[in-house]
């Protein structure tokens, strides 16, 4: 993980990044190549993926300062961008074949119509189905979808 810090710093995100992926299959508990992860991709405006690795630091430490001020971050930056659209980072998110398969899945698009047609009900459709809720999420996070 040190060398994966010496990579960032020269900013080479994916190289830092594969370090991490060496140091979490050496020791999946340590919680400071995940946040380190999910820094890179953060940097890399790929939320998403900054999101899960985040995530995983805080299922083995749930008090991880640099995994708890990750998720914080993305969630300002995410919360803040307002109607601002990235499209050089929509249409990186558009490559990935996750992405691809929730845009395509009918349900999603049948929820995100009626987002769209009726935004007050859009609480509620999230709250009453945490599959839906995810995927919308990540939609949010890679820029695709814009609440509010």
């Amino acid at each position: 993980a040190n060398r994966a810090a010496a990579l960032m710093k020269l900013c080479a995100y994916p190289d830092a990044i594969r370090d991490c992926e060496e140091c979490l299959k050496l020791d999946p508990k340590f919680v400071k190549a995940h946040a380190r992860k999910g820094q890179c991709y953060a940097v890399m405006k790929d939320y998403n993926k900054a999101v899960k690795a985040f995530q995983e630091g805080l299922a083995v430490e749930p008090n991880d300062a640099a995994c708890q001020q990750g998720m914080a971050d993305i969630n300002n930056f995410v919360n803040s961008r307002g109607g601002e659209v990235d499209e050089a980072q929509v249409q990186q998110a558009m490559k990935d074949p996750e992405i691809q398969k929730i845009m395509h899945d009918p349900q999603i698009q049948m929820v995100l119509k009626e987002m769209q047609a009726n935004p007050r009900t859009a609480n509620d459709i999230l709250q009453k189905d945490p599959q839906v809720a995810a995927a919308v999420q990540k939609l949010m996070l890679a820029g695709i979808v814009k609440l509010g």
